[in-house]
């Protein structure tokens, strides 16, 4: 009789991919007005992770879009909790913006402390001559392995990085050291606030803009 054999995933780490697409390019729009305005009304901002970018406050008074888009990340945050099986106590107190420019880009960090971590890209980026650039595209943007060198793409750290021994000889799920997202059009990202992210420089002459969340318990 032949081996029972068993190959086990344990102890997955929970990512929620939200690609709102096309269909939400005009609250994108109004999302990337109301962040350029946010800089002219505060150039210097707050401190956070980042370094030669710009980092808000909180901001979801400032325009009726980034409330708007609070409360449509509060419902995929619900999705997050029953998808995965945790608790349906997640609430949005509010969001910060973040601008990274050529040479930026934002240090590895953390959230823990909060009960969920997000991020979302209204666009791909601005020019300098103010054109917004939308790179609306199906599928799952997030891909394993070395990123493609475009510049101000966000890094997330596997937490077993540097504890796999083995030789690898392709990236998978069980070996690979980081995940990386190219800002792109409509994505949203949901994830634990444990995971040890950065971005990295950005390359080219056009601003980086995404809008960051860190959730509470309701």
């Amino acid at each position: 009789m032949a081996a029972e054999t068993y190959g086990l995933p344990l102890f997955p780490i929970p990512m929620g991919v939200y690609n709102l697409g096309e269909a939400h390019q005009r609250q994108d729009r109004q999302l990337v007005t109301a962040i350029l305005q946010c800089r002219c009304d505060d150039h210097n901002g707050v401190q956070g992770s980042q370094v030669g970018g710009w980092h808000s406050g909180n901001i979801v008074d400032e325009h009726p879009a980034f409330e708007e888009l609070c409360t449509l990340v509060q419902n995929y945050a619900k999705d997050y909790a029953a998808r995965f099986g945790v608790a349906d106590t997640i609430s949005v107190p509010g969001c910060w913006a973040n601008i990274n420019e050529r040479g930026a880009y934002n240090m590895p960090h953390h959230h823990n402390g909060s009960t969920l971590a997000g991020v979302y890209y209204p666009c791909q980026g601005v020019t300098p001559d103010g054109d917004v650039l939308f790179n609306y595209a199906p599928g799952n943007p997030v891909q394993g392995g070395a990123w493609g060198g475009n510049g101000g793409e966000l890094v997330i750290q596997s937490p077993h990085y540097g504890l796999y021994h083995g030789v690898r000889e392709k990236d998978n799920p069980f070996t690979v050291s980081h995940y990386h997202v190219n800002p792109q059009s409509g994505i949203l990202l949901l994830f634990p606030p444990y995971l040890i992210h950065s971005v990295t420089p950005v390359m080219d002459d056009n601003r980086r803009l995404s809008i960051s969340f860190r959730f509470g318990k309701c």
